[in-house]
């Protein structure tokens, strides 16, 4: 590489892709398609992505789940103001519908957000399939747990005076 170290850490986990990357939620992060982050600061801290196979997955989940939330994110916002101009329009002496180009625009959105749904999804069954045997182990027995309080639940709401 031959930039900065930021710059090639960038350029190596981002794939050179501009879909490669998302932000987090407050800008202060950016997480990576494979598993790598970092601090969204020109000296921040750099993470490649884990070693163990649970924690990367679990990371590109998240990077999937942040690219999804931003696509719905964005779908939503122009589906609405392509209803508030047609809102208006119909109000307007001379109504005109949304350009086809704008449609079009809505559909891709669209065809993008159901694509990372599957990503996601996909992401998803790969890491729940990664799970240590003890993190499962765990789950089932907060699982046994969370059903034992439930039935002590109903037993307690059936005694009365």
């Amino acid at each position: 590489m031959d930039g900065t170290p930021v710059r090639d850490f960038h350029v190596q986990h981002s794939l050179n892709s501009d879909s490669g990357f998302v932000f987090n939620e407050n800008g202060s992060q950016i997480l990576y398609i494979d598993g790598a982050s970092r601090e969204n600061a020109s000296l921040g801290w750099m993470k490649k992505p884990p070693k163990d196979n649970f924690e990367r997955l679990s990371a590109i989940s998240r990077f999937y789940q942040l690219k999804l939330m931003l696509a719905v994110e964005g779908f939503t916002r122009r589906k609405e103001q392509m209803i508030m101009g047609a809102t208006a329009g119909i109000a307007n002496p001379y109504p005109s519908p949304p350009p086809p180009d704008e449609k079009t625009k809505l559909k891709d959105l669209r065809k993008r957000v159901l694509g990372l749904q599957t990503l996601l999804r996909k992401a998803e069954k790969e890491c729940e399939n990664a799970k240590p045997q003890q993190t499962v182990a765990r789950e089932a027995e907060e699982y046994s747990r969370v059903e034992e309080c439930q039935a002590a639940l109903v037993e307690l709401r059936k005694i009365e005076i």
